[in-house]
């Protein structure tokens, strides 16, 4: 009787954990998922929106700087006035007081010699090769961040200034009155006004918070803080811009919820392509739910004892009449003959003894169902493991192909380029890759709609398609961005058959744009590279230098 006691005692307290645990557990997850998912929810959404604001603080700021660029430009003083005058130089020290970040404002030549300026600063020499001077001349210029170059030892440091001098540049070309250039009129503002802007933009309990603001300029590098030292052991995730439900991983363990939103650049000749990211701990984030979870399991764990004692009181007073009910339940399992001889003593037990009896009838005729059955599922499972493979081959297929153009997409071109690199290592001869761009394409898609664009882009593909070998690989790398990786092939052979895509492209005109060009940047891989991802770095720098020399060419030029 103590053995049977014991036994039972076991079960029901099993059982009682087991309806704990099947009650508690599910409530548990639910609650705690649900409210950590909305904490998230809620968490990316503030982060978002401090994202967005300090993006549209920035832009409106360089906005409102370039329009007063712009505006001085043209006052009747910079279209007549001589500019040597020391009226006029005092207008610009005038101008310089208006703004303090403004660290240096001067007015060139159409030459590109200084003629007047802070300071006296840089008067008398030539900028005429500096980016700001040449851009000018095109349009308004609003210039990405950079180092003080001239400007180095000429400028006091500031007390607070880590690391180099950085300014970002507005500037624009002064015409007289009959719409004759000038000159042009250059403005160098410090990047301290970034860490004042965004001061007044951050929450008050962001340092509690661990919530912190990054600029990011259009080659994924940190520009803001201003510390270009400190930002070394960072990497920049990809994270698409209101896509705050996301953690990312910035180069090391710690996972930060991360938002981006992009900075709408000023109408300038080259765009900024800024953003603004904020990111947060994953442990601040989920502060306030684990807090909660802790709750929780103190209760669950107080229930639980509570269960406990009740299955034990329970079990004193239900025994001998549950182990023979067991016993028999036991038999029946072994497919033993069971006796429901029984005397029973209150309507729950006869019942379940009464049920016992009709599960030992049907036992065997449910047995027969359900060999049957699994025969079945079993050549349903085979069917839909065939099927299964199928499709994921299809899939395979499709996620290395680009959707628009019929190309091999991003990832098809890096698995080529490795294995190619990989052939490379083992002694193979070195290969070429030609990264190419759609010029103007987005003055397409502005002028023509997307749906011209997307044509294009056809087109383009089409062309590079039919103009390469059947060993050589192209495809898309996004955007307008192609890319050819051509097998055994030196720099010389590469740059002709870059030189042949371009002049097609350039005589297959496409209605209703006609005329369509492209840059192309060409670099060779060779064994001493430590990665694939060089030779595609150095295409990709030529085809800056393309761009940045006019476009419709290839570079580097044919020897």
């Amino acid at each position: 009787m103590n053995w049977v006691t014991r036994s039972y005692r076991n079960l029901l307290v099993t059982t009682m954990m087991g309806l704990v645990a099947l009650l508690g557990v599910p409530m548990f997850l639910y609650v705690t998922i649900a409210y950590t998912q909305q904490q998230v929810e809620d968490r990316g959404q503030i982060l978002y929106h401090l994202a967005n604001t300090a993006a549209i603080a920035i832009s409106e700021n360089l906005r409102e700087r370039s329009r007063e660029v712009e505006l001085l430009a043209r006052s009747p003083l910079y279209v007549n006035a001589d500019f040597s005058s020391a009226e006029f130089r005092a207008s610009l020290e005038r101008l310089q007081q208006s703004y303090p970040y403004y660290s240096w404002i001067g007015l060139t030549d159409i030459n590109g010699v200084v003629q007047a300026a802070t300071g006296g600063l840089l008067a008398g020499q030539s900028v005429a090769q500096r980016p700001w001077f040449q851009e000018a001349k095109k349009g308004l210029y609003v210039g990405d961040l950079h180092e003080a170059k001239l400007l180095a030892n000429l400028l006091p440091s500031l007390s607070n200034q880590v690391g180099p001098i950085r300014f970002i540049d507005f500037a624009v070309q002064v015409e007289n009155a009959q719409g004759q250039p000038r000159g042009v009129l250059g403005v160098h503002a410090h990047w301290g006004w970034s860490e004042d802007l965004l001061e007044l933009i951050t929450p008050q309990d962001a340092d509690d918070e661990q919530v912190e603001f990054f600029i990011v300029n259009g080659e994924e590098e940190i520009i803001f803080p201003d510390s270009p030292s400190q930002h070394d052991s960072l990497r920049v995730p990809v994270v698409k811009e209101g896509d705050a439900v996301r953690y990312a991983s910035w180069g090391s363990d710690v996972r930060y919820l991360t938002s981006a939103v992009a900075v709408n650049s000023p109408d300038s000749t080259v765009p900024l392509n800024w953003k603004v990211m904020v990111r947060q701990p994953e442990s601040k984030v989920l502060e306030h739910a684990r807090g909660l979870q802790k709750a929780i399991l103190t209760v669950f764990g107080v229930g639980l004892v509570l269960f406990l004692i009740l299955a034990w009181l329970l079990s004193r007073q239900l025994g001998r009449p549950i182990q023979q009910l067991t016993h028999i339940a036991q038999a029946i399992a072994q497919g033993k003959p069971a006796r429901f001889n029984l005397t029973l003593h209150t309507a729950e037990m006869r019942a379940l003894n009464q049920a016992l009896q009709e599960m030992a009838s049907r036992l065997l005729q449910n047995q027969h169902e359900l060999e049957a059955a699994a025969r079945e599922l079993e050549s349903k499972v085979e069917q839909r493991t065939q099927e299964l493979a199928e499709a994921n081959t299809k899939l395979a297929a499709q996620a290395r192909s680009d959707v628009l153009t019929g190309l091999p997409n991003r990832l098809a071109a890096n698995e080529f380029l490795e294995h190619e690199f990989h052939n490379l290592k083992r002694g193979r001869e070195p290969y070429s890759i030609v990264m190419f761009d759609i010029d103007y394409f987005k003055k397409v898609n502005d002028t023509y709609g997307h749906a011209v664009g997307d044509q294009v882009l056809q087109h383009v593909g089409r062309i590079l398609a039919e103009s390469v070998r059947e060993n050589d690989f192209v495809g898309r790398m996004g955007g307008e961005e192609f890319v050819a990786v051509l097998p055994l092939t030196p720099l010389s052979d590469a740059l002709r058959v870059a030189e042949k895509i371009r002049v097609r492209v350039d005589a297959a005109a496409l209605e209703p744009v006609g005329s369509i060009s492209i840059s192309a940047g060409v670099a060779v891989a060779h064994a001493g590279q430590a990665s694939a991802d060089e030779a595609v770095i150095q295409a990709d720098a030529m085809l800056y230098e393309a761009k940045r020399a006019g476009r419709n060419r290839v570079m580097p030029e044919a020897p």
